[in-house]
């Protein structure tokens, strides 16, 4: 589990920032989690042609 405590480091400030900015401005394209997720798991092999992914050994999808 994460530490809610944690200190983040000037760099990773500045990038977070950045890419807030960034999406803000609309600069940058977003892409739903489930069609990142169904593009992953079809380029792994891990999915059929229409995006259903093989159940794994414990039984998720």
């Amino acid at each position: 589990m994460a530490d809610d405590n944690a200190v983040l480091s000037a760099e990773w400030l500045a990038e977070v920032a950045r890419r807030s900015a960034d999406l803000d401005a609309g600069v940058v394209i977003t892409v739903a989690w489930e069609t990142v997720r169904e593009n992953t798991l079809r380029r792994a092999g891990l999915a059929d042609a229409d995006g259903a992914s093989y159940q794994g050994a414990d039984g998720d999808r």
